[in-house]
This record gives C-alpha cells, structure tokens and sequence, in this order.
C-alpha cells in the first residue's frame, strides 16, 4: 500500500487480496493489538481467503526471543478485536462496525483469527520450543 495515497489504496484493499492466493502476516508482539492490521486480515478472509492461507511468521526481537514468542501466543490466545488499537477513535468503531457487520458478530470474527492461530500453532510452537496448548474457539 502507497502510504502517500491511502486512501485510494485503502478502496482497493478487497481488490488487492482478492487476488492472492495466500498471505503473510509478519507478527511481532503488538500486531494484533493494531486494528488496521487486522482489517488486513478480515478483509483476506472475507474476499474467499482461507485461513489455510494464511502464512504466520513471528518477528522477535534479539534477545527478547522467547519473551516476544510468548507474547505473540498470549495475543492470539486472548484476541478480542474490540481491544484493538487504532490513533483515530472514529476509524476504529467504523472498523469494529463493518467486521461485526460481515461476520454477525465481533465473536465470530475474534473466533475466526483465534482458527488461524490453531492452524499455525505448528510452526509457533516450533520456533519458540513451547508447548501450549490450543484453545476450542466456540462458535456463537
């Protein structure tokens, strides 16, 4: 996305990752407390993407590895978009009112990244060399 024409860019986002075929989310410790990084995400997989689809990689900090991974679980363990971050109060609950919207509910929406998380748990759990446990995502 050109941040010098977010806007146009922005009106262009379904367009962008309809077109994808997979994505990739570059997850450090704070990624899911910024909501803008999530309606990347509701967008992929209201568009037709699969959360299968969806490639995790954690990015941790030098010496904070084990630290930051840990983090990364405990945010997707414990998503809830409404705890979600955005600088402009407005642009958050237009954000929170569209995903609720699409998806029935903002539960079913957290339950739906919470899928994502247990289908990458794998690949978290081998880079961080923990062991935690998927939690059952109950759908309303």
């Amino acid at each position: 996305m050109d941040q010098r024409a977010i806007d146009l860019d922005l009106q262009c986002l379904p367009v962008f990752l309809k077109a994808c075929d997979r994505m990739v989310v570059l997850c450090g410790p704070t990624y899911l407390s910024r909501l803008w990084c999530i309606l990347e995400v509701f967008v992929y997989v209201h568009m037709g993407g699969s959360p299968e689809g969806i490639e995790v990689i954690q990015v941790v900090r030098a010496g904070f590895e084990q630290e930051d991974a840990k983090a990364i679980e405990d945010a997707f363990d414990t998503f809830d978009a409404r705890d979600c971050q955005c600088s402009d109060a407005g642009d958050k609950r237009r954000i929170l009112a569209v995903i609720e919207a699409a998806f029935g509910s903002l539960d079913r929406f957290n339950c739906t990244v919470q899928t994502i998380t247990g289908q990458v748990r794998g690949q978290l759990t081998i880079q961080t060399h923990a062991s935690l446990g998927a939690r059952e995502c109950q759908k309303p």
